[in-house]
């Protein structure tokens, strides 16, 4: 039986770096960092080799539970390769963030050089229509959602 959501990875250059770019844009606070380099990790990858740096994040507003969370993974060894999967892609995925004002927080955001495939963007049809919602990019280029839901008439 699953019982929920655990935590969402990200791969990243520099586990560091992302913890505090998640901390200062969006608001995530750091839980722990730690460097794996153990049996166990080696053969949950299936790299024998392996070598990685952690950076747990706790979601803004999540401090009443202690899941789910943003888990941020630099390779050491090895180092990582190949292209960040995008829309249209096999592997693409994001991490959708609710908010309650989404103009607002583009604004905020743009100013800070935070990268964005569009503006926000009414949805037209759906369960979500009348909500609003746009994509950002971290500074590894993994996806990030913004999304408002509609207003209750």
């Amino acid at each position: 039986m699953i019982l929920g959501i655990g935590h969402f990875s990200y791969s990243v250059a520099d586990a560091g770096a992302a913890a505090s770019w998640y901390a200062t844009n969006l608001g995530f606070q750091l839980v722990t960092r730690q460097r794996q380099e153990n049996t166990y990790t080696r053969r949950l990858l299936g790299i024998p080799d392996a070598v990685i740096e952690v950076a747990l994040m706790r979601i803004p507003g999540g401090d009443a539970t202690p899941w789910p969370l943003l888990e941020l993974i630099s390779y050491i060894r090895p180092s990582v390769s190949g292209a960040t999967a995008r829309a249209g892609m096999r592997s693409f995925c994001h991490l959708s963030l609710i908010v309650d004002d989404i103009e607002g927080e583009f604004q905020r955001l743009s100013s800070q050089d935070v990268s964005f495939t569009s503006p926000p963007v009414v949805i037209t049809a759906g369960v979500n229509r009348g909500g609003l919602i746009c994509y950002l990019n971290d500074p590894d280029g993994n996806t990030l959602e913004l999304f408002q839901a509609p207003r209750s008439s």
